[in-house]
Order: structure tokens, then sequence, then C-alpha cells
């Protein structure tokens, strides 16, 4: 009886270990779909470039082939005109018809008449067409019976009546075609500007996927300088330039192992493990910044305008990115969240993080700050660094979200400034003197922080319930036969004299070690009830906290 109950249990056991293993091959699927489908867009973003670059070369080789066509219409057009004339050389004419200036811009594209060469051709095209048709409008009914083998046949006038619609066909879809590859190379060019001479090397050098890293992050905070003010003033150039700041940006950031964890119009917030490639990421980035092909109504804001220093080279030109950089205790979401644009981020989340952010609202446009705990990071590695300025700018107190107590803290840190020898021109005032704008340009991303923070603990809370209940269920059970176990024992005590003395020894010690680790069991079970209800209590007061938090703020 005592086997029967021990054997009921491990099977029990197993059942529970068999689902554990069913679930981990469930989670190794669904881990080895999603990255089938991530090499899957990677193949299909690999097709697409190899398409526009094919796109390319069409492009050109079709007007090529345009303006042969027109050459060899116009060929034709002087053959069959020379020959009428030379056959009845009285009804030369000189056409006049408003349609003569107006027939190449109706029919031909853009693209073509730029050429001026090009151009003439289907000038001369149209004097011919025209000077076809007014000839075709005499009276040959004297002549015909004299030269009736010099005229054309009506076969022959068929043939470029049908030659002229196919043209006027084919003018017509070329344009179409023309007018979209222009569109379409404009708005991939945008997006693939790189400071390279060879931009098919900078293609096939694209950037690589980095992952978001997990232990010593450090994080970079950019904001444009007077962002809103930019965005409100004109909204289209404002649209232009930022998409030109995020392909520049975007394509360096891999080179130097960072992740773009957040961003928006007018901030980004990016995550490296790497502090020195942090470091050199943001003081090259903003000589980068300032080659950018910026509009021109862009470069007349004052916010943007171009400035040089003593030496007369430009110290600032167009978007002023503030930098900030910071290292400390930070945590990542295990699987990424889909952000506005579509695509997975993985979404950080603690003190450095907002620490971070306030860093970057003391920053000025142009210029980098960097705490004390992450220049110690670079300073491993200050080989790979270069000739930097470095200037010490005091200590301020920075807030950070406690997520222990559920409260905002303050904590000192100590702040420098870095700057390369090339840029040393720039000048910033005093951080004590920094007025933080009422709309700041990090709004969106102290948000962002907030949310995910939440939204982590909600998880974790969820997830403790799901073990609860787990745990409730397994202390019913072990409960329901701890009592049945007492029964059967007592029913069996009755019967229990019969047995030998050897026999009743050996019973009684197996009764009693299998008494024992249950009871030691069911301890173990509702010390761990205990312990996870006083866990989902504290997370509960930190998600309260996190709330009440974004409700002020926001």
């Amino acid at each position: 009886m005592l086997s029967r109950i021990e054997a009921d249990y491990k099977e029990r056991l197993r059942a529970s270990e068999q689902r554990i293993e069913e679930l981990r091959k469930t989670h190794d699927e669904v881990f080895a779909f999603e990255r089938k489908g991530k090499e899957a867009a990677l193949e299909e973003s690999r097709k697409a470039t190899e398409q526009l670059a094919a796109a390319l070369v069409d492009k050109d080789e079709l007007v090529q082939r345009y303006n042969l066509w027109n050459n060899y219409i116009l060929a034709a057009l002087d053959k069959y005109y020379h020959g009428f004339i030379s056959a009845l050389p009285a009804h030369v004419v000189d056409p006049v018809d408003p349609q003569l200036q107006q027939v190449p811009e109706l029919y031909a594209p853009r693209a073509v008449l730029e050429d001026p060469e090009a151009k003439v051709v289907m000038e001369r095209i149209a004097y011919r067409l025209l000077q076809l048709k007014v000839t075709n409008q005499f009276d040959t009914r004297t002549e015909e019976s004299a030269q009736t083998t010099a005229l054309p046949s009506e076969s022959h006038l068929e043939q470029l009546i049908n030659r002229q619609e196919r043209l006027k066909k084919a003018i017509t879809e070329t344009e179409t075609s023309i007018s979209q590859l222009d569109a379409t190379c404009g708005s991939v060019l945008t997006r693939l500007y790189f400071f390279s001479d060879n931009l098919e090397q900078s293609i096939a050098n694209a950037p690589r996927n980095v992952l978001a890293p997990v232990k010593n992050v450090v994080f970079v905070c950019l904001s444009i300088y007077n962002g809103q003010l930019l965005w409100a003033d004109d909204a289209d150039t404002m649209r232009t330039a930022v998409i030109l700041m995020h392909s520049t940006i975007r394509l360096k950031l891999s080179e130097y192992g960072g992740y773009e964890a957040f961003s928006d119009d007018v901030s980004m917030l990016l995550a490296f493990d790497d502090a020195a490639g942090a470091c050199r990421f943001c003081t090259e980035s903003q000589m980068w910044l300032m080659h950018v092909p910026w509009p021109a109504a862009l470069l007349s804001s004052p916010f943007c305008v171009e400035e040089r220093g003593d030496d007369q080279r430009p110290i600032f030109r167009g978007i002023r990115l503030a930098m900030a950089m910071h290292a400390g205790e930070s945590f990542v979401e295990s699987s990424p969240i889909p952000s506005a644009t579509g695509a997975y981020r993985s979404h950080y989340y603690g003190r450095a993080v907002s620490q971070a952010v306030h860093v970057a609202t003391l920053a000025q446009g142009g210029q980098i700050l960097i705490s004390k705990q992450a220049w110690l990071l670079c300073m491993k590695k200050s080989h790979e660094l270069g000739q930097l300025i470095v200037t010490e700018m005091g200590t301020f107190p920075l807030l950070s979200f406690n997520s222990a107590t559920g409260v905002q803290e303050k904590q000192t840190v100590e702040i420098l400034q870095i700057s390369t020898p090339t840029l040393k021109s720039r000048r910033f005032q005093s951080l004590a003197k920094v007025e933080v704008p009422t709309v700041s340009s990090l709004t969106g991303m102290k948000k962002c922080t907030l949310v995910t923070e939440i939204d982590a603990l909600e998880s974790r809370r969820a997830a403790l319930f799901e073990v609860v209940s787990m745990l409730k269920e397994e202390y019913n059970t072990l409960s329901s036969e701890l009592a049945g176990l007492a029964s059967r024992t007592r029913q069996s005590k009755m019967h229990f004299h019969l047995l030998p003395p050897p026999e009743m020894v050996v019973q009684m010690n197996d009764l009693y070690s299998i008494i024992e680790r249950v009871a030691v069991r069911s301890e173990e079970l509702f010390g761990d009830l205990q312990h996870v209800e006083s866990v989902i209590e504290d997370l509960d007061m930190q998600a309260k906290g996190f709330a009440s938090t974004t409700n002020n703020r926001s």
C-alpha cells in the first residue's frame, strides 16, 4: 500500500517534469520560428537592395534607348520626307502651327527634355510630322498620272501613323516610369546617405544587426537642441532634416556596437556594450553631422545656422545634438516589444536610464557630457579614444526611481565634458546656469522609460501569480495525500500485530521516512507561498508608485 502511494506520487512528479519539458520544447520552437523570420527579413532586405541597384541601371539604359529610338524615328522621317519632296519639290512648305512648340513638352518626359540634344531631336520630329501634315493637303489630280511611282502609298502612310501612335504610347509609359524611378531613387538615396566616396561599397558594407546588450550597458542619450521649436517653425523642412540625421546616425551606429532602444522626432536612446566605442561614436558624430547636406531652409534658422571659430573653420552647422553618456544599474526586457514603426526593440529601464536622461537635459546643442562612472570605463581602453579635451563640470544631483521603495531619489554624480581638438572653439554656458525648457525634447523618452518599467513590473507580477497558483495546487495535493495516508495508516494499524517483528520494524521505518519527507515538502511549499505573496505585495506598491509618477509628469 505504501509503495503504491509512493509510486503514485512519483508518477505525478514525472508528469510535472514532462509538462515542463513540453513547455521548453514549445519555447525552443517559437525561438527557432522567430529566428527564421529574422533571417527571411534580412534576405528580403538584401533582395530589395539588389532590385534598387538594378532599377538605377535600368533607368539610365531606358533613357539611352529612348534617345536612340528618337534618332531612329527622325532618320526614318527625314528619309521619307526627302523622298516625297524630291518627287514634288514645288510643294515644299515651312509649316507655321502653334502646336510646333507644344508637341515636345506634351509628349516628351522632362528627363529627356533636360538634354539639349534630345530636345532638338524631338523638335525636329514634330517639325517633320507637321510638314507631312501640311503637304498632304494639295491637289495632285494632274500630277498623279505622271508621277505615280514617286508618290507614297497609303500603306506607307498607315505604317507611319501606326508608328506615331506607338511612339506616343511609348512616350507616355516612359514618362511614367521615369517619374517613378526618380521618386524611388530620391527616397532611397536619402536613406542610404553615407559619408563615403564609393556608394556601391557603402551599400555592400551595409550595417549589421546588433543585439541588445545586457551586461555593463553604457547609455547614450541624444536630443535635438530646440527640436520642438524647429518642428513648430517648419515641419516639412524638419521632417527632411530628421530623416537625414537618423540615416547618418543609424548607418554609423552598428560600427561601434550600438543598439537603438528608443527614438522619436527629437531624441534617441542608444545602448552600447563598450564604453570606448560609445565615446568614439559621440565625438565623431559631431563631425559627421556638420557634413550632412542639410536643407537651405534649415541652415537659415538661428538654431542651425553655420558658425565659424577663430580660425574660420566651421564649428556649428545644421542640427545640433546634445549628447549624454552614463553607466550604472539597468534592466532590459527579456523579449523585444513592437515600436510605433513596427520594428521590435528591447526596452531598458532602471536607475542608469533615468540618470542618463537627466544628464541629457543639462547638455546643450553640440555638447557631450559624460558621467564619471562612464569615463572610468572609457579609460580602460584609453588608447582607442584618440586625443580628447576633458573638462570637469562639477557634481550635480540626479533624479532616479528606486524600484525597491517606489519613490524618486537623488544621487550626486560628477559630470565631465569631452570634445575633440577640432571643435575646441565651441563655447557653452555653465551647467549651473542652464535653464531646462518647459517643453523638453526628452519628454517622450522619459514617458517611454517609465511605461516600460511599469510593464516589466506588471509582467513579473503576472508570472508570480501563476507560480503562486501552481504552488497552491501542489500544496493542496500534498495535503490531501497526507490526509489519505494518515487514514490508511490508521486502518492498517489494527492488522499491524499480525506481521513478524523484523518486518514490522522495516514497515514502520519506511512509513516514518515517507511521512517526514511529505511534511518537509509541505513546510517548504508553505514558506514559498508566503515569500511569493510578500513579493507580489512589493510589486503592487512599486507599480502604484510608477503609475502615480507617470500621472504627475503627464
